[in-house]
């Protein structure tokens, strides 16, 4: 029943309490609020106490039911050299790609544009000065960290247990976009396509390590990314310019 309940949690009530946080934000915006004075650095530091607890709590959950290290992916993973060799070559071109990605954006004013109008009312969600930028680290590593424990250890083992490997490996992907959906349509749709790119670095290695790393890196880059842009960018939400806010 424990399993349960915090498969429903992390299914159902975590991206609940995420929509319900942006949307008091998209709210108090709507209504007035200078997007400046939005404490992006505070909702950073809830954001990583809050992963951190999960995580903790996970955890405890699978120790608290006696079960093993390497069922949770937190094991040395598959004894197959050939099969490390794999996710370690897909993590790799994936960060590359990203990379590249990146790079292209720095040096396309189009794209810079295109990707303010992708991000929309999320502006102010995502770093803009160095302190945020900073915090914004520590939230990508809690992130990689936690997320890959709960979504690729513990969701994986629970779905499998019932479905098989393959419907686990898909609908924990669909889980993790739906618990990012407070961030959009298209974007939920985005990371769940890299939730997708992390379970199958899991199923390859057998092991969280590697899809942990790769969420890490994969965070920092689209957030250095983000902040290249926004610390240069004005717009609200609207596309009505406002203050920039100040580096800390």
């Amino acid at each position: 029943m424990l399993d349960q309940l915090f498969a429903l949690f992390l299914v159902v009530l975590f991206p609940l309490y995420n929509w319900n946080e942006a949307r008091k934000v998209r709210r108090d915006i709507a209504g007035g609020l200078d997007p400046a004075k939005i404490d992006t650095a505070g909702d950073y530091r809830k954001g990583i106490a809050i992963l951190w607890a999960i995580g903790i709590a996970g955890v405890a959950l699978w120790l608290f039911q006696s079960r093993s290290w390497d069922a949770l992916g937190m094991g040395a993973g598959t004894d197959s050299a050939l099969r490390w060799a794999g996710g370690i070559a897909v993590a790799v071109a994936g960060l590359v790609l990203t990379h590249l990605q990146a790079a292209q954006l720095g040096r396309s004013e189009d794209a810079r544009k295109q990707l303010l109008d992708q991000l929309g009312d999320l502006l102010f969600f995502l770093p803009k000065t160095k302190r945020e930028f900073y915090l914004f680290k520590w939230l990508s590593l809690a992130a990689g960290v936690c997320e890959e424990i709960l979504y690729r250890g513990f969701l994986i083992w629970f779905i499998a247990s019932y479905l098989g490997i393959l419907p686990a490996i898909l609908l924990s992907s669909l889980a993790f976009g739906v618990a990012h959906s407070y961030q959009g349509f298209s974007n939920a749709v985005q990371t769940a396509i890299i939730g997708l790119w992390m379970a199958i670095l899991f199923w390859l290695t057998g092991s969280v390590w590697i899809p942990m790393v790769t969420h890490f890196l994969v965070d920092v880059i689209g957030g250095r990314m983000i902040y290249g842009v926004l610390s240069q960018d004005t717009r609200g939400p609207g596309g009505e310019q406002v203050a920039a806010p100040g580096e800390a």
